[in-house]
C-alpha cells in the first residue's frame, strides 16, 4: 500500500513468486503528486518475512522531452511559413478602383 500514490489494482497486491525470482517490478500512478511512500511486506503464507517503505519520486524528464519536440516543431514550422510568404504580400489585398478601369471592361 502506499500513500500519494495509486496502485493498478487497488491498495494491495498479492503474488506469488518462484524461488529463483529476486524481483517484482510495481507500476504505480503519482498522479499530481512529486512523491509518494510505498509500503512493501513480503509474506510466506502467514509469516511475516520482511517489510519495508520505499520513497516513490516522479520523473518530468519524458514530458520535456515532449514540450521541447513541440517547441522545435513550432519553430521550424514558423520559420517554414515566414520563407514562403514574400514582405510584399504579406499584409496587402489586392485592390480593385472602378474608376480606374478603362472602358468596357468588367468586374
Amino acid at each position: 500500500s502506499g500513500e500519494n500514490l495509486v496502485l493498478p489494482h487497488g491498495q494491495e497486491e498479492t503474488l506469488t513468486l518462484a524461488p529463483q525470482e529476486n524481483f517484482h517490478t510495481v507500476a504505480v500512478d503519482l498522479g499530481p503528486a512529486l512523491s509518494g511512500r510505498l509500503s512493501v511486506e513480503v509474506w510466506a503464507g502467514e509469516v511475516l518475512l520482511a517489510q519495508g517503505t520505499s520513497v516513490v519520486r516522479a520523473s518530468y524528464l519524458d514530458r520535456l522531452v515532449i514540450i521541447g519536440a513541440v517547441m522545435i516543431l513550432l519553430v521550424g514550422l514558423l520559420i517554414f511559413i515566414r520563407k514562403r510568404v514574400t514582405k510584399t504580400d504579406a499584409g496587402t489585398i489586392p485592390y480593385d478602383d472602378p474608376l480606374q478601369r478603362k472602358e468596357g471592361e468588367r468586374s
